[in-house]
């Protein structure tokens, strides 16, 4: 006849803490993995955008693209240049004045 130990208390809570232990860490890991994980939507800030078409946007001009969050401006030799809407030292709004022609 085999006899039951039952099992100490010491060992108990030894594998109870690191059960919890390993619990917390997976949930943490998890959570941080969610929190990396890109949340990109077409068409809105961050994704990809259809502004228009090039003949859309003349040389010179600087069109304000609301649902990407940016300016874009059609450069004299008919590139292009993305600028974001915020300044990167306040985080606050720079808008375009089209009378002065330059960004307020």
């Amino acid at each position: 006849m085999t006899q039951n130990h039952p099992l100490p208390r010491r060992d108990f809570l030894k594998i109870t803490w690191v059960t919890l232990g390993g619990l917390a860490a997976i949930e943490m890991g998890a959570i941080s993995l969610a929190y990396m994980q890109p949340r990109l939507a077409e068409g809105e800030f961050g994704g990809l955008i259809t502004a228009g078409k090039v003949d859309d946007f003349p040389p010179g001009s600087v069109t304000h693209i609301p649902n990407g969050r940016f300016y874009l401006s059609r450069l004299a030799d008919g590139g292009f240049l993305a600028l974001y809407q915020r300044c990167t030292h306040l985080g606050c709004n720079v808008p375009w004045d089209q009378a002065q022609n330059s960004f307020v």
